[in-house]
């Protein structure tokens, strides 16, 4: 019984909250085989383009719009606290850093908060449920985010509300911003969203068979790629209609990255990661551990300046890939990994463990530091500009790590 109940996204308090998912899929998973592997395909290391704000050191989940969660600043060698900001719930929700060195991050506490650089509070926002999507800045410092209350929000830098979308489910994806200020985001409505960054007016929606708990990732010709609830991987072109979906062997809650040859990589409640060519054909799937009910891979990928995969796994390793889906090593936690990880400049690589603790790893599999927080960690870190790293915890606590 624990493992299922560690399986679910936290409630307020930390408990199960979205079982009732995993049980409507699991029916459908008993019909389909799992993917084989193969080692077939590759691709080169991941592009950026970022449509967020300008100068910011980490914008959005995911650095960037194709998700490499590679960032032009080396992160902490040393992982020493240097502050903790509380809030009243679970962080789940990964920060999101602006220009001016200001912090935005969700909580289950039902806000969005926002820290100076010392770690004071600068505003909150309260919304109608559980924050655990991830903040996006715009260019202008908007800050755009989702609820469990069923609302894409759009807030000033000040914290004011600018409009507010509603869908017909929880937002828990984190919104993703095109360059002409789109912003896509996914609802446990079952459906993918385009809406204009300015008005909160929608543009235009596209349906999958499932909720969408995945981050949108878009490619540098404004495809938009998202995973769903009915084991489907989607790209959808600029306007909605769709280009190909992919199969998986179960659930997905992973978002995609994309690398620069057109490859996107996404996980799935199979316990499989997947490398999907750009005209939608699975080129590879790496079991990254044996599969039970109700674990799989939640981690998303960050990607390398040489092409190196970096995953994380309900088998409580991190794991290292070659574009062709062998493996580098890996590196054991003591728990699940369901937070993504973050690369810093130097190659140093940043993400959580169900063990509570944050973990700084070396390009060649060697642990630099750890640091123990209070909590779970779910959270994914972002690297400030001057190299801290900040991570939510269970603990309700925005944690600070620096030299």
């Amino acid at each position: 019984m624990r493992q299922r109940e560690r399986s679910a996204v936290a409630s307020e308090d930390g408990t199960s909250m979205h079982l009732h998912h995993r049980v409507a899929a699991t029916a459908a998973c008993a019909l389909l085989a799992a993917c084989s592997s193969s080692s077939t395909g590759g691709a080169g290391g991941g592009g950026q383009h970022d449509a967020g704000a300008a100068g910011s050191p980490w914008p959005t989940f995911g650095h960037d719009a194709v998700h490499s969660r590679r960032s032009s600043a080396a992160g902490t060698r040393k992982g020493t606290l240097k502050w903790t900001a509380t809030t009243g719930g679970a962080i789940e929700s990964s920060p999101a850093v602006g220009k001016d060195g200001t912090i935005y991050v969700g909580s289950n506490d039902r806000s969005v908060h926002a820290f100076s650089p010392d770690g004071t509070a600068r505003w909150s926002f309260a919304t109608g449920n559980l924050v655990q999507s991830s903040p996006a800045l715009g260019p202008d410092g908007t800050v755009y985010v989702g609820s469990n209350d069923g609302k894409l929000y759009a807030l000033t830098p000040g914290g004011t509300q600018r409009w507010a979308l509603k869908t017909g489910g929880d937002v828990v994806s984190s919104p993703t911003l095109g360059p002409d200020g789109t912003v896509y985001v996914g609802s446990l409505d079952d459906s993918l969203r385009a809406v204009d960054g300015a008005t909160g007016k929608e543009k235009w929606s596209a349906a999958t068979g499932g909720a969408i708990y995945s981050s949108p990732a878009l490619g540098p010709d404004g495809t938009v790629y998202v995973g769903s609830f009915d084991f489907l991987y989607y790209a959808f072109a600029p306007g909605g209609a769709l280009k190909w979906k992919s199969m998986t062997g179960d659930t997905i809650y992973a978002s995609p990255a994309l690398a620069a040859d057109g490859t996107t990589y996404i996980g799935s409640y199979d316990h499989k990661l997947y490398a999907v060519g750009a005209d939608g054909k699975t080129e590879w799937s790496f079991l990254l551990a044996a599969y039970t009910f109700d674990t799989g891979v939640e981690s998303s990928v960050a990607i390398a300046e040489d092409g190196t995969i970096y995953c994380g796994s309900f088998d409580g390793h991190l794991y290292a890939l070659t574009p062709s889906g062998s493996v580098k090593w890996t590196f054991a936690t003591g728990d699940w990994v369901r937070s993504s990880p973050a690369i810093g400049a130097d190659g140093t690589i940043y993400f959580g463990s169900w063990d509570d603790s944050v973990y700084a790893v070396s390009p060649a599999g060697t642990q630099v530091w750890s640091f123990k927080t209070g909590g779970h960690v779910n959270s994914s870190p972002a690297i400030g500009a001057d190299g801290t790293v900040y991570v939510g915890s269970w603990d309700g606590k925005l944690y600070a790590l620096g030299d």
